[in-house]
């Protein structure tokens, strides 16, 4: 368990700065970003569960300080 946490928590670490970038090079909006992120974590190659994926996309919310992403469905 602790290895998995340790994973996410890198993953979470990792997508900051892509994310942070992101937001005004594309012109989207802070929602968009973490939309985008949530998608790749579950995409066909995904290293994570979907709930770690919901996990790891919370903390990157926290860790750049906006908002929580309201619903992962738009």
């Amino acid at each position: 368990m602790a290895a998995r946490y340790e994973l996410c928590e890198d993953m979470a670490s990792m997508l900051t700065e892509t994310a942070r970038n992101m937001f005004p090079s594309l012109g989207i909006t802070e929602d968009d970003v973490l939309i985008q992120c949530y998608r790749g974590l579950t995409g066909l190659e995904a290293v994570v569960t979907e709930p770690e994926a919901r996990w790891v996309t919370h903390r990157l919310t926290e860790l750049l300080e906006w908002p929580l992403l309201k619903s992962f469905d738009e």
